[in-house]
């Protein structure tokens, strides 16, 4: 035991004294170009230099020796040169020459050696552009999407991913991993041109731009509209945002038009009649939507004017109006359209008889949308009895809708029915007490009789 730790600490001493052994650093050469492979030592003179070039330790590549020329093994004879600084020199690498070269330089003077070891990578230069390609070819809003950088037969070292020339890996939706990029979703604003780049250490090829359409619905519904003034009516028909954009298709008036994304019509409000209807017709995606929209005054199904709606003293009542569309005479292939309606404004009147205008205030308030009115009548009293009225007017003209409020006096409390508890436990007390007192009197009439 002894005597082999004895041995290790003297070999590991002669090792110090013998040489060094250099760090291992990297040179990367392309297949059928050439490379140096330098070391940085301090060289013995030439009379005591003693040189070895090999490979994975084991071949023989050069050699020399004071004295005595060079020698290349048969292998390198003619691609390979020793320079003066022993710096080699090789041409016409193959993937085969990827490996360790080592070389041992000793100084015969002293009986020192050094070794230094260069490891050489061979990559096969990048010679073809690669191809970005999409695993759908309508990537879906809000599905799962990859890219492919297709790049056969190509030493690569790495893969890079554009979105109009800014790295596109950078997203918590986007994983990049290899030559793929999946989006996890893809969403309408990853939209663009992208590329990829690969690379090795010898060169790089990027791609053409992959422009990227992410398809999807409108997110919006379709829209019919009408819009007024002294002249004219613009009409309107859109569904806007989606991707492709949608086939629009406007009937009016026995005319069709068509557009994408919307169609636009100006007509002279003289030549628009009462009850015409504007059908509007979208197609997108596979999807088909439709809406009509009748161009009439203000009008309310199943709304009954002068009915009466009842309501007590100190009571809160609201009166309310629900525009609807009048889906008369629509007709849209055989796909039922969404009616829709043009907006109104909206007035209330109390009519005492004549129609005054409701105030604003704590008693009443009105709150309108374009389609719906609502009158809130806030502790109500006599006064608020009668009949109220609704005005809702667009281009068109306006109508008339009336309300009945018929206040009513509040509940009388009922009678009591009988006494408390209160009351019954005053009167026992009550009848005690008297009890009490006669018993007093009748005890000092008896003693008095006595005496």
């Amino acid at each position: 035991m002894f005597l082999s730790q004895g041995l290790l600490t003297w070999t590991l001493l002669l090792s110090v004294l013998a040489g060094s052994v250099s760090a291992l650093q990297t040179v990367n050469g392309a297949v059928g170009g050439s490379v140096y492979l330098t070391v940085d030592l301090t060289l013995p003179t030439p009379e005591n230099l003693q040189a070895v070039w090999r490979f994975n330790t084991n071949s023989l590549i050069v050699s020399l020796s004071p004295g005595n020329p060079i020698i290349y093994t048969a292998t390198y004879q003619e691609r390979c040169e020793l320079l003066p600084d022993l710096t080699l020199r090789l041409d016409k690498l193959t993937l085969a020459d990827q490996g360790d070269y080592t070389l041992t330089v000793s100084d015969l003077a002293i009986g020192n050696e050094t070794t230094v070891t260069v490891y050489l990578a061979v990559y096969k230069p990048i010679t073809i552009t690669p191809n970005l390609k999409s695993n759908t070819s309508s990537p879906a809003n809000g599905s799962i999407v990859s890219l492919h950088c297709d790049a056969p037969d190509q030493t690569v070292e790495t893969y890079t991913f554009y979105r109009n020339q800014v790295n596109a890996c950078s997203q918590s939706r986007v994983t990049c991993a290899g030559s793929n990029l999946t989006f996890h979703p893809i969403i309408a604003s990853d939209k663009g041109n992208y590329t990829c780049t690969i690379q090795n250490p010898i060169n790089n090829k990027t791609s053409d731009p992959f422009p990227l359409l992410v398809t999807g619905h409108p997110k919006e519904s379709i829209k019919c509209s009408a819009i007024g003034n002294n002249q004219n009516v613009h009409l309107l028909c859109s569904w806007a945002d989606g991707n492709p954009p949608a086939n629009i298709n406007m009937s009016f008036n026995t005319s069709i038009q068509s557009g994408l994304n919307e169609v636009v019509k100006y007509v002279p409000l003289n030549t628009v009649y009462s009850s015409e209807k504007l059908v509007c017709h979208g197609a997108q995606g596979g999807l088909e939507v439709s809406c009509a929209l009748t161009l009439e005054k203000p009008y309310a199904a199943d709304f009954t004017n002068y009915s009466t709606t009842p309501v007590e003293e100190g009571n809160s009542v609201t009166l309310t109006v629900t525009l609807t569309g009048n889906t008369v005479g629509i007709n849209s292939r055989a796909l039922i359209p969404k009616v829709q309606i043009l907006p109104a404004n909206f007035t209330w009147f109390h009519l005492n008889p004549n129609p005054t205008p409701v105030p604003e205030g704590v008693k009443f308030s009105a709150i309108s949308t374009p389609s719906t009115s609502n009158l809130t009548v806030s502790t109500v009293t006599e006064s608020e009895n009668g009949t109220y009225e609704c005005r809702a007017e667009n281009m068109f003209g306006s109508t008339h809708f009336f309300f009945i409020m018929h206040v009513t006096a509040g509940p009388i409390p009922p009678p009591s029915n009988g006494l408390g508890p209160g009351e019954i436990a005053g009167i026992v007390i009550g009848v005690l007490a008297g009890l009490a007192i006669i018993g007093i009197v009748v005890f000092f009439i008896v003693k008095g009789n006595k005496n």
